[in-house]
Formats: structure tokens, sequence, C-alpha cells
């Protein structure tokens, strides 16, 4: 506890706070935010008081009053989180004063946990302003103070991950005007996976708390990674790659954990659990085989003496991670999901490593270039849909997209021999282009 207060005690932040809070803009946004919701919450309060209603109704007024002023203070923050981030880095830059701040005895991640506070403490002290406007959902009923405030909290966890992101971009950016533009088009592009996502589970029903718990697991991740990932742009380390790869590590640990608890306990979604977990694990095997390592020969040398660093033991905890699981799962449609998206997942990232090798900087491209490539152009050979089983040697089962949704589908098809030879050909590749840049960087040192 107390060296949470002395993080507090930050020059940064209490200058942040000082400059930030007398700033003419930051009165106005505040003042424009408490006029919107007031605006809104008269609006719809108007109606739920309305004579021609009796009193049953207002029950359901009130829970309409409270879900609305969610969602538009969802949309405002939306709008308004980022921008109080955008420019916290990329502007020192712009001023010519951030050499200045790394000169300082604060560290990188000190600097970085300054700058957000600021923007943390507005969030928190905006949700703060509209709670008596809010209030009035008390008198109507249909809310509980508990639902009350878990609807903050998501707010609040919402405007947190929003800040965060501006600020990673920031911090990776040396104009303000790159990071607001790339910050607001990557919310727009990643939002709506978020926002199906929250209404669906928002009003869904009989959905088991551990999936709450999952949710609140990677709000969590989120904000740390996006908090490292900020640091690291600051300041390229090999310190600060292994506590993300760290993070990474016990947050996957815990999820199995608890995907596992949630199969244990309600054994009902079980099939769409670990038929989830294949694509989810297709991913991973991209992102985590990434050979992109800091720049500097010093700090690449201390990343390689890490155990996390090494890509061998990413396969080993993803596969496990993937397979496991199926030792007590008996759906063939996951079992067949996991295994093909094993297959293909490591493979393309394997070989797409091994391309990139030479200049790690090319590894998305080489990726998502795969992934694209053998997605698509499989596809166009089906003439129709692989409903019998003996397409084994089709060349669309080359196509992870097809096959997932044909799996999904329960369509019979049998071991897609094709694919099987492609993919382990594609891996042997993989391997031989890491052998021989091995070799070619022996020879040299």
């Amino acid at each position: 506890m107390m060296n949470w207060l002395k993080s507090l005690d930050n020059p940064v932040f209490v200058k942040e706070m000082r400059v930030g809070f007398r700033e003419k803009k930051v009165f106005y946004a505040l003042m424009a935010w408490v006029v919107v919701v007031a605006l809104v919450a008269s609006l719809t309060s108007m109606g739920a008081f309305n004579d021609s209603q009796g009193i049953d109704a207002l029950p359901d007024a009130g829970v309409f009053f409270m879900e609305f002023l969610f969602w538009v203070q969802m949309g405002l923050l939306a709008m308004l989180a980022p921008s109080l981030t955008t420019s916290a880095v990329s502007g020192e830059k712009e001023r010519k004063s951030f050499d200045m701040l790394l000169t300082t005895h604060l560290s990188p991640s000190e600097l970085i946990f300054g700058k957000f506070g600021f923007a943390a403490s507005f969030i928190i002290l905006a949700l703060c302003s509209t709670i008596p406007l809010e209030s009035i959902v008390f008198f109507l009923g249909g809310v509980s103070l508990t639902s009350f405030f878990f609807s903050k909290l998501i707010l609040a966890s919402f405007g947190f991950l929003c800040a965060l992101y501006g600020l990673m971009m920031s911090a990776r950016e040396s104009r303000s005007a790159y990071a607001t533009g790339q910050t607001y088009l990557g919310l727009i592009f990643i939002g709506w996976l978020g926002l199906f996502g929250m209404v669906g589970l928002r009003y869904a029903s009989d959905v088991p708390p551990l999936v709450y718990g999952a949710i609140a697991l990677g709000v969590l991740y989120l904000g740390l990674f996006l908090f490292w990932k900020s640091v690291n742009h600051l300041e390229e380390r090999a310190h600060h790659l292994r506590v993300l790869l760290l993070i990474g590590l016990v947050f996957y640990v815990l999820f199995l954990a608890l995907i596992g608890l949630l199969q244990y306990s309600s054994p009902d979604p079980t099939d769409a659990v670990w038929a989830a977990s294949g694509p989810i694990h297709f991913f991973l095997f991209g992102m985590l085989m990434n050979p992109m390592r800091p720049s500097s020969k010093i700090e690449r040398e201390r990343f390689a003496r890490y155990l996390v660093s090494r890509p061998g033991v990413w396969m080993v905890v993803l596969s496990v991670g993937l397979l496991a699981p199926l030792a007590w799962c008996d759906d063939d449609k996951a079992i067949a999901i996991c295994f093909y998206s094993l297959l293909a997942g490591l493979s393309i990232a394997w070989f797409a490593r091994g391309m990139a090798l030479k200049n790690p900087r090319t590894y998305p491209s080489y990726l998502g270039g795969s992934w694209l490539l053998l997605s698509v152009l499989p596809a166009f050979t089906l003439v129709e849909p692989l409903t019998s089983s003996g397409q084994t040697w089709h060349p669309g089962t080359l196509s992870p997209a097809v096959m997932l949704f044909a799996y999904a589908d329960r369509t019979p098809i049998e071991v897609p021999m094709l694919a099987v030879i492609f993919y382990l050909g594609l891996f042997l590749t993989g391997l031989v282009l890491h052998s021989r840049f091995e070799s070619r960087a022996a020879r040299q040192g």
C-alpha cells in the first residue's frame, strides 16, 4: 500500500495534474460532458414521469433510463478519452523536451504512469460528476445499487483502455497528428468487435459468472499490455519485452484455468469453448512467433538470455494449452478444429518467422500475407461446399477459413491429407530457413 502511495508522488503526475486541470479545454470538455448527459437525462426522465404511464411502468423506465445514459457515456468516452493521451509523449517530442525527461531519475514506467495518471483522473472525475444526474434512476426503480456500480466500473475500464491505447500510439509516433489519427482509426476498427461482444453479454441471459471473470482478466491484461508496450516504445529495452511476455504467459495460464473451471462447473457450453480455442491459438502462434528484438546489440544479447525469448518455449506452451484439454473433450468438432488450428497456425507462423529473420520488421507482412493468401486462394477451388467425405485431397482444405467453417458446420470430412502434407512441408521449410540463418550468423560471429 505504501509503495502504491509513493507512486503518486510522481513529478510528471503532479505536473500533469497542475497544468492539465488549469487548461481551458479541459474545463470546457468537462462542462460539455455534464451538459450532454444532463440533456439526455432530462429527456429520458420526462418520458419516464409522463402522467399517461402507470406506476407499474416506472421500473422499466428506470432500466431504459440507465441503459441509455450508459451508451451515451460510452460514446463520449470513445471520443474524449484518447484525446487526453495522444499528445502526451509525442507532444514532448515536438516541443524538444522529451530528451530532458529521459535524463531525469524517473524510469520509463514512471513517466508513462505520470502521463496516464492525468487521463485516469479526468475520466474518474467525469464519471463521478454525472452521478447526481443518474441518481434519478433510484426514484424510478428497476436498477439496483450493484448494477449501477458495475456500470460505472465498465465505463471506467473502457475509458482507461482507450486512454492507454492513445498513450501507446503517442509513445510510438513522433507527431501528435499521426498518433491521433492512428488512435481513432484503430478504435474504429477494433472497437466494433468489443462493441458486439459487450452488447451480446449485456443483454444475454444465463451467462455463467466465470465468463465475466474471463472478461475481467482480459480487460486487465489489455491494460497491462498497453501500459508496458507504451513503456517499451518510450525506451526499447530487453527488460520491458521480458515483462510483456511474462505478463502474457501468466494471463494465458489463468485463462486456461478459468476455461477448465468453466467446463467443470457448466459442461453445456463445452463444444463452443473448445471450438473457439482453436482460432484463438491460431492467432496466438502468429503473435508470439514474432522475431522482433531490441535494436541495440547489448539489449538483444540480454533478451536472448531470457527463457521467454525463445520461440520453442512458446511452441510448447501453446501446443500443450491447445491440446491438453482435449483429453476430456469428446466432441469431434472441437477436436478437429483444435488439431487443424495447431497444424496451420504453427506452420504458417514458423515459416513467416524464418522468412523474416534477416529483417524482423517484415514479419507482420509475411505473416499477414500468408494468412490472407492461404485463406482466400484455396477457397476459389470450391465449386460446391465440402459436403462429402471424399474431399481428402481437395485443394480447398488448404484454407484455414474454409476448414474452420466446415468443421463448425459439422461437415463430414475425412482427415485432409493434402493440408497435412502441405503444412508439414511449410514447417520443414521454416526449419531450413532457421538453420541457414543460424549457421550464417555463427560464421559471421
